[in-house]
């Protein structure tokens, strides 16, 4: 499946960006890029929804501990809403279910 990546804003103001398909190597660099423009907008909270996602590859993953970490310095969060078994596993083998505040849903995003 190929990637997809779309924004919307939440009405609290949070920034939701939609992945789906596959992130991997050809691809990180966009949500890499969209990321960093969240995070340098100040938002202090940027959700991730991975509920379409199908693939994840370390640059992908890559990606996401990046931007955690940037957003941590601004005192920020990354929430990461993910369902589907097979990409919640490999956040629980990396250990980084542990590291990344995990929802079910973006409902479930205080």
């Amino acid at each position: 499946m190929k990637f997809a990546m779309e924004l919307r804003m939440r009405p609290d103001g949070a920034p939701v960006v939609t992945v789906g398909g596959t992130l991997d190597l050809s691809n990180a660099p966009r949500l890499r890029g969209e990321l960093r423009r969240l995070i340098q907008e100040d938002h202090a909270k940027v959700i991730v929804d991975l509920d379409a996602l199908d693939y994840i590859d370390s640059s992908g993953l890559g990606v996401l501990v990046g931007a955690l970490a940037r957003i941590r310095e601004r005192n920020g969060d990354l929430p990461i809403v993910v369902s589907n078994p097979r990409i919640r596993r490999i956040f629980d083998v990396t250990k980084l279910a542990y590291v990344f505040p995990m929802h079910p849903t973006q409902d479930a995003v205080p």
